[in-house]
């Protein structure tokens, strides 16, 4: 491995501003109205998250660090030598840390974050911990058209890493487009072998998810609240914060929890274009909601399916002492 002196720069590649307009006017047209949930993650938003994957009621943290902490080395094993770790959505990068340790001479590690000052922060702590270690960082939405470093001697396949069960996020028609797009990354465009190392939050007794989305302390209503926060603040919206209030139900038959921020009163809102006039405006009745986020929860054969389709093999799968959670590790056919 290459030993560098200092933090890698980063790569900047994240949405812009025009962006980040465009993809809230689409998403306000639906019906009902939805926000982009990777807006969540400004500084603040990725701040607000590490506190909820402290919480007591929040489940998936401490499930998926369990399998990662004691199956590290058999992951490890799966993956074999020089590996380049792709981390897509890596936040401030503490999930990979187990298989970092655990893995014989990665060809690299390349962190791709949304928020530049989350990946700097992981960056930092990164290269103090892991000397030797090769790190390419990209400031970029993953789900972009993103092409991989290269590291010299090159490595022996690209692996996706995607944890936290943030694929469940995504409905199942951009669950598919997400998948073969992990399969273009971990491939490089059909240059390596590829593998993904992917997390998937399990369906089970609703009494135990609902709790997770409708912490105790209010800190999941302030992160589902922030992203219209920067709608006003970014984008000029007249959205009344006061007037939204935080709420997640889970969903029997379509299996996923659906975080909305419902009208007390009669709501509305406008959010303007780059030039002032409407870009789209929003009416809400009492009781009435935007939709921020969806988070499903799957089964072992539906997920499997799922892979499958986008041109993965399902080869092994890992659960937590409480079979609430799951570790897939898919190869790219």
């Amino acid at each position: 491995m290459t030993t560098s002196t200092t933090p890698p720069d980063l790569i900047d590649e994240g949405p812009t501003r025009a962006q980040f307009r465009a993809d809230v006017i689409e998403a306000l047209r639906r019906t009902p109205p939805h926000l982009p949930p990777k807006y969540f993650y400004d500084t603040r938003g990725s701040a607000l998250f590490e506190q909820i994957t402290e919480l007591d009621e929040y489940y998936p943290t401490e499930a998926e660090r369990e399998i990662l902490r004691e199956r590290a080395s058999e992951i490890s094993s799966v993956i074999g030598p020089n590996a380049l770790i792709v981390d897509a959505g890596s936040h401030l990068s503490k999930k990979v840390e187990p298989l970092l340790s655990a893995l014989e001479s990665p060809a690299g590690y390349a962190p791709i974050e949304i928020s530049a000052d989350a990946l700097t922060r992981a960056v930092e702590r990164l290269h103090d911990t892991f000397d030797g270690l090769s790190i390419f960082p990209m400031v970029a939405d993953f789900t972009n058209d993103i092409e991989l470093p290269h590291p010299d001697p090159p490595p022996s396949r690209g692996v996706v890493f995607f944890p936290g069960s943030t694929i469940g996020n995504l409905e199942r028609e951009d669950r598919a487009l997400f998948l073969k797009a992990f399969h273009n990354l971990a491939t490089d465009h059909g240059r390596l072998p590829g593998a993904l190392l992917i997390s998937t939050d399990l369906h089970k007794d609703p009494a135990i998810i609902e709790p997770a989305y409708n912490d105790s302390r209010g800190v999941t209503a302030e992160f589902n609240l922030n992203v219209v926060r920067r709608v006003n603040a970014e984008l000029g919206g007249t959205f009344d914060i006061d007037q939204l209030e935080h709420r997640a139900v889970y969903d029997r038959d379509k299996r996923r929890i659906e975080m909305r921020l419902i009208a007390r009163d009669d709501l509305g809102a406008v959010v303007p274009t780059a030039e002032g006039g409407v870009g789209v405006s929003v009416e809400l009745k009492a009781g009435e909601w935007v939709v921020t986020e969806y988070s499903h929860k799957f089964t072992e054969d539906g997920f499997a399916r799922e892979l499958e389709e986008a041109g993965f093999r399902l080869e092994h799968r890992w659960l937590d002492s409480g079979d609430r959670f799951a570790v897939n590790y898919a190869v790219c056919n």
